[in-house]
């Protein structure tokens, strides 16, 4: 049965993620900050294991991402308090980190044999919203700053890891499009 470590897991997204994977069979392990999350993961019944942590928590993340029965890691939370966001941005980056450390640390493990883990992070609060309703559209353009920090930080672990692991990176824009047409 496949399985997968998901930090976000009780957001919009990570509810329907979860739902979906539930759905095909997969062993979920989930990261919750509080008793609340813990009873709503727990009531979206088998095949979701809950474990007890905080977004800053780097040595928990990494432990879990390191997990031997664990196929891929998913990272889909961030800190959303609109005061803090530069600071909530750097957690992210330390959180997304951790679990590539996580991850590298079981390929370096594996006896020579690839071990190929996937590590997902996705983000889409980082958003400029245009309407004055402050309400971020597909139209709108993306906070070029903390996109570009979060693609760089990705393909520095990729280059960290690359012969561990034996894969490339697949990622819906590329770092020079972003670069090139959002970087200021």
């Amino acid at each position: 049965m496949p399985s997968v470590f998901i930090r976000g897991a009780t957001g919009l997204v990570g509810r329907a993620l979860v739902h979906e994977l539930q759905e095909h069979a997969y062993q979920i392990s989930v990261l919750a900050l509080s008793e609340a999350n813990v009873l709503q993961l727990q009531s979206q019944g088998d095949g979701v294991r809950v474990v007890r942590g905080s977004l800053d928590d780097l040595a928990t993340l990494k432990a879990k991402a390191a997990w031997k029965d664990i196929d891929g890691v998913i990272h889909l939370a961030f800190i959303h308090k609109s005061d803090q966001y530069a600071q909530s941005s750097e957690v992210d980056a330390k959180a997304i980190a951790a679990l590539g450390d996580g991850l590298r640390e079981v390929a370096s493990e594996s006896e020579g044999r690839r071990n190929a883990k996937a590590l997902v992070a996705s983000s889409a609060v980082a958003v400029d919203a245009q309407g004055s309703d402050g309400v971020a559209r597909e139209a709108d353009a993306p906070l070029d700053v903390f996109r570009v920090e979060a693609k760089q930080l990705l393909w520095r672990w990729h280059d960290r890891t690359r012969k561990e692991l034996g894969w490339n990176p697949t990622q819906v824009d590329l770092l020079s499009d972003i670069e090139h047409n959002y970087a200021a």
